[in-house]
């Protein structure tokens, strides 16, 4: 490689990267709820008016639908649907609601074009339980998948055949490179993702029409048209202007990388330009040495191939160090390698590129001018390497359009429940409550301010002692105000203490006890408890309020119908309802969660099904309650 050669190629290279890096718009590929008003799984004595959903990036309104239906009727009318604050909040009118429990079903196209649906549910008064919260983010479209694999491919054809014809190949007759055919695919690319983007739902022409994802994609898919017919004729040594416009175009529509920040995307453009290169170029070497491959090694193959090898030297570092960077922060625990679907995509991604490289090792090593007197041995390694580097693009494909499981947790504040039988605890320290969720080999806890909402900057250190000795765990962030770590449970009683800090309000040293394994669901004990106090009647409530200012006692009178007010799980919808052991005078220990409410329970259940005592810790308030119940009174069920 000349001198000027090889600084024409250092200068193309370092302009898709400044190109790039230059490049700051795009958005993750999937649209999260991460709040709503009324929140997800909440009672309410009073209906709400107002409805509020917020995302995790900015959605299009003209392509949003949220339908009201009760849980046991008919759907309600959801009145002047708007966008809140910015792009990212979507704001309605809900009508007079009567009590019972109302499900909010949601649609949105996020900016960047992808469809995310869903369902939560709240409740009004008392009865009725309240279903669990639902999406459908975690899937891989096809459709999309198939018009990125398309784009992915046809942009490297494209754009590596165009860079290897003009520096690698430049003034040699050599077979031309497939430039022609990347752009018909990457054309095809953008037609199969325009379709899917309308197909989203009856508003979603509007999108295509006047939104960034339509805009972004027609303005690509008039690129790549461009590029092909340039391709054909005597413009083809200036195809790359189209060409770059095209890639910028597919990085504006935002389909290039999961960016949990903003520099994710210039990254992943980076990443992606580098290996157009890599991919295009190697291809185009294919055909050009199989081209050759019964002659010896012509002073134009033997130049050529050194040229591309000093490119892809130039690429390589640069392409594997932006992967592990991008790939890196998506994962809060290794596990979810090959737990989880993107996991198992990227692992499949490695595999693929660890392959390339074997054959590019084996073709440096065994295959150069220096090694062989033919380019026979080079032009059957070359393909192999190709094709690997090409599987490795369609993978690509599926990852883009993937979930990953940091972005689905990092997004969602409203908490995903937790995989498996879980054993769950609570405690207050602070102004801050503190909860700590026991599964199959990993420790979970989430913190919430009196607001209600995670902490920004909450921070946790977790350490405790049980049947397999002492321990102190360093927590990944699994979100919000979420925390989780691995360790594995041994039978018994385990002692888990969590620090925690918030630069907003004072924390302090939670501690708590969580008995393994889970014991059997016991719902079915729930509702016999639930039965016992609605037939209660009156009954004197002593409740104490931990960590207050007044620690004193109180006693009331409570009735039935008053205590279904505070106690949410008396209406349904509890979950992990779990018995913990036995105290000190008989009765059975429950514990259980309420989701939306973030609220958990301590309950000491007597022999007629009675509540004694329960020890009840929600956001900004932690109390403890001892029930008393006249001499005559008969709570126990047959």
């Amino acid at each position: 490689m000349t001198w000027k050669a090889g600084r024409r190629m250092r200068a193309v290279l370092a302009l898709c990267i400044a190109l790039s890096l230059s490049w700051l718009s795009g958005a993750a590929a999937h649209a999260f709820l991460v709040n709503t008003l009324p929140r997800a799984g909440a009672r309410f004595s009073e209906a709400p008016r107002q409805l509020a959903l917020q995302f995790s990036e900015p959605v299009s309104p003209r392509s949003a639908q949220v339908r009201v239906r009760a849980l046991k009727g008919d759907a309600l009318e959801v009145r002047e649907l708007h966008p809140g604050a910015d792009a990212r909040n979507l704001l309605a009118t809900l009508p007079s609601l009567k009590p019972g429990v109302y499900v909010v079903s949601w649609q949105v196209v996020a900016a960047d074009g992808h469809l995310s649906s869903g369902e939560f549910a709240f409740g009004v008064g008392s009865e009725g339980a309240i279903p669990g919260l639902q999406d459908n983010v975690d899937g891989v479209p096809l459709p999309w998948v198939t018009g990125s694999a398309l784009l992915l491919v046809g942009l490297a054809l494209a754009l590596g055949g165009w860079i290897s014809e003009r520096y690698v190949w430049r003034g040699q007759s050599v077979p031309r490179a497939w430039i022609g055919l990347g752009a018909v695919l990457a054309v095809l690319g953008g037609a199969v993702q325009l379709v899917s983007l309308a197909s989203a739902g009856p508003q979603a022409v509007n999108t295509v029409l006047t939104g960034r994802p339509g805009v972004a994609a027609s303005l690509a898919l008039l690129a790549f048209l461009v590029s092909a017919l340039m391709a054909r004729g005597r413009a083809r040594p200036f195809v790359g202007l189209p060409l770059g416009v095209g890639a910028l175009a597919v990085a504006w529509q935002g389909h290039l990388g999961n960016a949990e920040s903003f520099w994710f995307t210039p990254l992943g453009l980076a990443h992606l330009l580098l290996a157009a290169v890599w991919v295009g170029a190697l291809v185009h070497l294919a055909q050009v040495l199989w081209s050759g491959r019964a002659t010896g090694w012509t002073e134009g193959i033997r130049a050529g191939t050194g040229r591309y090898a000093g490119l892809a030297a130039w690429t390589v570092g640069p392409l594997l160090l932006l992967g592990l960077v991008l790939a890196w922060p998506k994962f809060a625990v290794p596990d979810e390698l090959w737990t989880t679907q993107y996991g198992r995509l990227l692992l499949a991604k490695v595999a693929a590129a660890l392959a390339a490289l074997a054959l590019a090792w084996l073709a440096r090593t065994r295959a150069m001018p220096s090694r062989t007197t033919t380019p026979s041995r080079l032009s059957r390694l070359v393909p192999g390497e190709a094709v690997a580097l090409l599987g490795v693009l369609l993978l690509s494909a599926g990852l883009v359009n993937a979930t990953p499981p940091q972005a689905l947790t990092a997004a969602n504040i409203l908490g995903a429940p937790p995989a498996g039988s879980a054993v769950r605890a609570a405690d207050q320290v602070g102004f801050l409550s503190v909860y700590v969720t026991a599964t199959e080999g990993e420790l979970r806890v989430q913190v919430t301010q009196p607001t209600g909402k995670p902490g920004e900057k909450t921070r946790v250190w977790v350490s405790g002692g049980g049947p397999a000795g002492s321990f102190t765990l360093y927590p990944r962030s699994c979100g919000r105000g979420c925390f989780r770590a691995p360790y594995e449970w041994k039978n018994g009683e385990t002692t888990v203490q969590v620090r925690v800090t918030d630069p907003e309000w004072p924390g302090g040293r939670a501690t708590v006890k969580l008995r393994w394994p889970p014991g059997p669901d016991q719902a079915g004990r729930l509702a016999r408890v639930v039965e016992a106090m609605k037939r209660a009647g009156s009954f004197t409530v002593t409740e104490q309020a931990l960590n207050s200012l007044d620690p004193s006692p109180h006693s009331f009178p409570l009735t039935a119908e008053t205590l279904a007010a505070t106690d949410l799980y008396l209406g349904g919808g509890a979950e992990d309802v779990r018995e913990v052991g036995r105290d000190e005078e008989g009765h059975t220990v429950l514990s259980l969660f309420v989701p939306g409410s973030s609220i958990w329970y301590e309950l000491h259940v007597d022999g007629r099904n009675r509540i004694r005592r329960e020890r009840v810790v929600g956001p900004s308030y932690a109390v403890q309650r001892e029930i008393a119940y006249p001499p005559s009174q008969k709570g126990d069920l047959p």
